[in-house]
């Protein structure tokens, strides 16, 4: 009836570079909103 058109899949356990989570010491939690901005500063993603 269709004629699938999609790319194919992104092979899995293959993250892009821009994916990779910060580094934090376990325990930590989520980030602050104050602490994401001093991190976004720092990796110049302002």
């Amino acid at each position: 009836l269709y004629e699938d058109m999609s790319p194919p899949p992104a092979p899995k356990g293959e993250a892009p570079p821009d994916a990779i989570p910060g580094l934090r010491e376990a325990g930590s939690g989520r980030p602050t909103k104050k602490e994401r901005r001093q991190t976004d500063r720092l990796l110049g993603e302002d």
